[in-house]
């Protein structure tokens, strides 16, 4: 039996859990329980794409169409749950866990569906948390300044961010102005 690198396992791992974790938000589930259920039915009604399909099944489309996960990712996913001793060793990691709900995106705040950018020194979160608070709120987090960009977090010592900010015309606030934005 091929047993993968500790590496290779690890990313297929993340891979997995994060692709859970977005189809449960989006489909409104409550547990990594049913989104991983939920996740081994698609990897395993997948099909590549082929001569009689050739963009591949309906959960295909859907698997490449996430964000983050593209054909190789997909591909990676299917053929892991393929594996009988990836599975059971799923069951069995479920069987030890138990998974938090997730808590769900908002829909509605100043933030939602905005590209922000933290730099700088935070002193009133951690760079994990302030990621996590952006996200849970609606925001999608980048780690560089971009025309997409539409706020910029700035704490002390910000560098080349800021200067990219204020060369591109992006809003950049403070920390405490990034919570009175929140609320």
């Amino acid at each position: 039996m091929y047993v993968a690198p500790t590496a290779q396992r690890r990313g297929i791992a993340a891979t997995l859990l994060k692709f859970a974790e977005q189809q449960s938000r989006l489909a409104g589930a409550e547990w990594l329980v049913l989104s991983t259920s939920e996740l081994q039915q698609a990897a395993l009604a997948a099909r590549l794409p082929g001569p009689e399909a050739p963009k591949g099944n309906e959960a295909w489309i859907e698997m490449t169409a996430i964000e983050g996960i593209g054909d190789v990712v997909a591909e990676a996913v299917i053929e892991f749950f393929h594996e009988p001793h990836n599975t059971e060793v799923v069951a069995a990691l479920l069987g030890e866990v138990v998974p938090q709900p997730l808590e769900q995106v908002a829909q509605e705040s100043p933030v939602a569906g905005k590209t922000v950018v933290f730099t700088g020194s935070l002193e009133k979160m951690t760079r994990d948390e302030a990621k996590a608070m952006a996200e849970r709120l609606g925001a999608k987090v980048a780690i560089s300044v971009s025309g997409k960009t539409d706020l910029v977090v700035a704490g002390p010592g910000a560098g080349s961010k800021l200067d990219k900010a204020a060369q591109l015309g992006v809003k950049v606030i403070t920390e405490d102005e990034w919570f009175a934005l929140v609320g």
